[in-house]
């Protein structure tokens, strides 16, 4: 089992870097642009769609409700940032890169000191394509070129809007036995960065 999670750490570890220096070299990428690349994408709602982001976590999972399958940890944090950093396919990033956010976390660090522990949230619309699109003939999908295409004169919008939301600290371990929990708000309400205090 520690084998399988060690190969799983590494695979999702090369996307990530790969994400994280904005390199377009990525097979994966590069297959998911090309999946998606006859779509309309100014009808995406939110200009993020979770079907064209690299795979890194299921965003569906990150609904607003904890199951354990939606807990985080600071590296599982960073998975759903760049999961939903990748998903962009219209308009202007609403996201920072992640180089820009993990400064501003190391900063929110520097600034609280070792007896407090930032907690970092994140609260993100997206787009995911509707599970009746291509049986409602809202999307096709071509086998031969292995693309999706819109459907013209389609009455209604192939995708709906979904939020998902993560919040861990940016540590797992700070000494004492006290732990108390100060939520300060930031400007940017699609993430923020609040205080755990000890």
């Amino acid at each position: 089992m520690k084998k399988l999670y060690l190969y799983l750490v590494l695979t999702l570890l090369g996307p990530l870097r790969l994400l994280a220096q904005s390199q377009t070299t990525d097979p994966t990428r590069a297959t998911l642009d090309n999946i998606f690349a006859q779509l309309d994408k100014s009808q995406v709602p939110t200009g993020l769609l979770a079907e064209s982001a690299l795979p890194l976590v299921p965003l569906d999972v990150f609904n607003g409700t904890l199951t354990d399958s939606s807990r985080t940890t600071p590296d599982g944090f960073r998975y759903v940032y760049a999961t939903l950093y990748s998903a962009l396919v219209s308009g202007t990033q609403p996201l920072l890169s992640l180089a820009d956010y993990n400064n501003r976390i190391s900063a929110a660090e520097a600034s609280f000191g070792s007896s407090t522990i930032p907690v970092m949230v994140q609260r993100v619309s997206y787009a995911t394509v509707r599970p009746d699109a291509f049986s409602q003939n809202l999307l096709r999908y071509n086998s031969n070129t292995q693309q999706v295409t819109d459907v013209a004169g389609r009455t209604q919008n192939p995708y709906v809007v979904r939020t998902a939301f993560a919040a861990a600290p940016t540590r797992t371990y700070v000494a004492g036995a006290t732990v108390q929990l100060a939520l300060s708000s930031m400007p940017e309400a699609h993430n923020s960065i609040h205080t755990f205090s000890t």
